[in-house]
């Protein structure tokens, strides 16, 4: 947690962890308004060391990862991170694949077209409750 919370403002809100995507200087970009640090790694096994060390309010994930993909992403953040909220990009919404993610435990799912009113609508309550 105090490794976390050393990289940015240590009055700033719990922080943000973003999965490397396409569209991550425009999620970085997002998250300043909300004051949030953000932090981005390359695969799951870093998202899941970094959930287990720091004060997290949600997790940014792309449907498919190098190291598996969402669903598995998700089981091991509860083993490690139980409540933590993961969001998941999709390009292309396919409503068997979000039911599916949905139904392993994602807080939601994100077509990336709308990615900006996506993450505003969901992201904002996560980082500003805790």
């Amino acid at each position: 947690m105090d490794k976390l919370r050393a990289a940015g403002d240590p009055a700033a809100r719990p922080a943000v962890l973003c999965l490397r995507q396409r569209d991550e200087m425009e999620i970085g970009q997002l998250l300043t308004v909300l004051r949030s640090p953000i932090y981005y790694c390359a695969n799951g096994r870093e998202a899941v060391a970094i959930a287990r060390d720091g004060a997290l309010s949600c997790v940014i994930t792309p449907l498919r990862l190098p190291d598996g993909g969402a669903a598995k992403l998700i089981r091991q953040l509860q083993r490690v991170a139980p409540g933590l909220a993961v969001i998941v990009v999709v390009k292309s919404p396919d409503i068997s694949v979000a039911v599916e993610v949905m139904r392993r435990g994602a807080y939601a799912v994100i077509d990336s077209r709308t990615l900006n009113s996506g993450l505003l609508h969901h992201v904002a309550p996560l980082v500003l409750e805790r």
